[in-house]
């Protein structure tokens, strides 16, 4: 939508905290109904295992939602600041930023939450 909305000019590089906060609120929302949807799950088809390990497995869900909504927000009036083209640059750079910050958020939760 961000790029749609820079290439029908209803989007400029000063829009930034238009774009940031619309995209916050929504990754709150989705993020919060994948937390949720995940951990029924959990105690649906595994009721006996270890909860602290699902919750850090959620709350890595959580949390990228949140990092993809905003990096796939700023990417493109990023490229649209430096002249280039945002819908060819954001698809491969966002990918890559969001798999990158996912492992390490999650690798990061599990040494703070589980102790390994």
């Amino acid at each position: 939508m961000v790029i749609r909305g820079i290439v029908v000019d209803q989007l400029d590089t000063k829009d930034v905290f238009k774009v940031l906060s619309k995209e916050l609120l929504v990754a709150l929302l989705s993020g919060s109904v994948i937390f949720a949807a995940n951990m029924i799950r959990v105690l649906v088809f595994m009721p006996s295992s270890d909860l602290s390990v699902h919750f850090v497995v959620s709350m890595t869900l959580f949390l990228m939602m949140i990092i993809s909504k905003m990096v796939g927000g700023l990417l493109p009036l990023l490229a649209k600041k430096f002249n280039q083209d945002p819908a060819a640059m954001a698809a491969p750079l966002i990918t890559t930023i969001v798999d990158a910050l996912a492992m390490l958020i999650y690798f990061s939760l599990a040494l703070l939450w589980l102790g390994l």
